[in-house]
């Protein structure tokens, strides 16, 4: 029995290491340009923060500031670098591993938290968000952090995991507050696992964990938030004005989304048939963070490809237990039985093993072609833009941009407020072409670099003609694309 436990003790250490590895050997951390679309705006608002820029103050931002500050710190121990921000997220990716592998193999056994990692993986974004420096991945790691912490208490009754739990959930929120989608979950998780004690422990624990969330919460707030930093959440992700201008592509459409994860759908359906048989009460906590993931999107614009990540926790979790949980109960009934329920028994096999064999066969090859895309990743030492920026870093004060990763490779600052311009901040209004032209004309930047969300403004009105009359096109750098100052 203790090599038993030796070697589940060491499976715990495994699954995480070695996703890790796989990741840190096969993926260019240092060297890609670019790993995903969002990442270089992590990277320059803590890159500013480092500098001493404050954020929300002068740097622009419309998320919480932990990750924004702890990456800050980072930068000013070991320097501002692209592969310190993708080793950062890779920790956090690999603690998201462990603790979904640990929530499932609680209930479901070991076969059950490897088919959830393995599940996890072929998602549609999960093994991108696992080395690109960005909030949504950390704010699911704490949140399942946190419901782990839960089920820890639940457990042992010792007061100090549902404190803890609080503390990790207050964190989650500050990281980035999607991370808000757990709580009907951890709800029913709770109520799940303390059916018997709610009348004399409900209103106890209800005021310990809330506690400690709006504790860790208003901290934090009061540390780090400007007057107007929670107007401008709202404006930015809220606002009339920004959810009539989404577009229909920016919207969520379920059919389309769940025929690009046929592992991960196929699986769920396992789960939810599992709960739906009433065998299994543990399933209602994944089954409600799905639910409650499906409500909000349904709903909600807009939609971006990183709320992947936000299906595919629950649709791992619900998987792995329908796969496990249903061998099991077949396997129950593989009994002698006679007539009409032996020919159920025969049909209920007959769709288990068709969910099984498309699931062992889209699951591999769906991590691979994600690794692979990972891999081969286009280098920043060959991109013109960042090479462009490079030879003129010596003599260049500020670059103003739309997509502030070209210019973090070259070690360049953008101005603070205008740090990130993502379609949100235009669909709100609170970024105009005046705006633009009024932040260019008082930074006077030495660079402008218009690569994808501001491509075209540099022709029309008082932009275009300031930018004609001070700057001229660089061929090098992309033609239209790259602008340096003349005078």
């Amino acid at each position: 029995m203790t090599k038993v436990n030796a070697s589940l003790r060491m499976l715990e250490w495994v699954v995480p290491l070695g996703f890790g590895t796989i990741l840190f050997v096969v993926v260019p951390l240092q060297t890609a340009l670019e790993l995903s679309a969002d990442e270089g705006y992590e990277l320059m608002k803590s890159l500013l923060v480092s500098r001493g820029y404050a954020l929300y103050l002068s740097v622009w931002s419309d998320q919480p500031p932990v990750f924004t500050e702890l990456l800050a710190l980072l930068f000013r121990v070991f320097g501002a670098s692209v592969f310190v921000g993708r080793l950062l997220i890779l920790c956090f990716a690999m603690a998201l591993v462990w603790m979904l592998w640990k929530l499932v193999s609680n209930s479901f056994g070991l076969a059950a938290g490897l088919i959830a990692t393995a599940l996890l993986g072929s998602s549609s974004s999960f093994l991108q968000q696992s080395v690109a420096p960005m909030t949504e991945l950390p704010a699911m790691t704490l949140a399942l952090a946190s419901l782990l912490s839960v089920s820890r208490y639940d457990s042992t009754r010792r007061m100090r995991w549902l404190a803890l739990s609080g503390v990790l959930f207050g964190c989650a929120l500050q990281v980035k507050l999607t991370s808000a989608i757990f709580l009907p979950a951890m709800g029913v998780a709770y109520l799940v696992r303390n059916g018997q004690n709610l009348r004399t422990d409900l209103l106890r624990d209800i005021a310990v964990w809330f506690g400690a969330v709006l504790v860790t919460s208003g901290f934090i707030v009061l540390k780090f938030y400007g007057t107007d930093t929670l107007w401008e959440f709202w404006a930015s992700h809220f606002s009339g004005t920004t959810n009539a201008a989404v577009p229909d592509k920016h919207t969520f459409k379920p059919a389309t989304f769940f025929l690009h994860a046929p592992s991960l759908s196929a699986a769920t359906t396992l789960g939810i048939a599992l709960l739906a048989s009433k065998r299994r009460r543990d399933v209602l906590c994944p089954a409600t963070l799905f639910a409650t993931v499906l409500a909000i999107h349904w709903e909600h614009r807009p939609y971006w490809y990183y709320y992947d990540l936000h299906f595919a926790i629950p649709m791992a979790w619900l998987g792995a237990s329908g796969i496990v949980g249903w061998f099991g109960l077949l396997r129950d009934r593989a009994a002698p039985a006679c007539g009409e329920r032996r020919s159920m028994n025969r049909l209920a096999w007959l769709v288990y093993v068709l969910v099984i064999s498309l699931t062992l066969a889209a699951t591999p090859w769906l991590i691979w072609k994600h690794l692979r895309g990972l891999q081969t990743a286009p280098l920043a030492s060959e991109n013109e833009l960042v090479v462009a920026l490079r030879k003129r870093a010596s003599n260049t004060s500020w670059v103003f941009t739309d997509r502030p990763l070209y210019p973090f490779w070259a070690g360049l600052l953008v101005p603070p407020e205008m740090v990130g311009i993502p379609y949100k901040r235009i669909w709100s209004g609170s970024v105009t072409e005046s705006t633009v032209y009024e932040c260019i004309a008082r930074y006077s930047p030495e660079e402008i670099l218009f690569v994808h969300t501001l491509r075209g403004w540099q022709t029309r009105g008082a932009l275009a003609a300031y930018i004609r009359d001070h700057y001229e096109h660089d061929p090098a750098g992309g033609g239209t694309k790259l602008f340096h100052r003349t005078h």
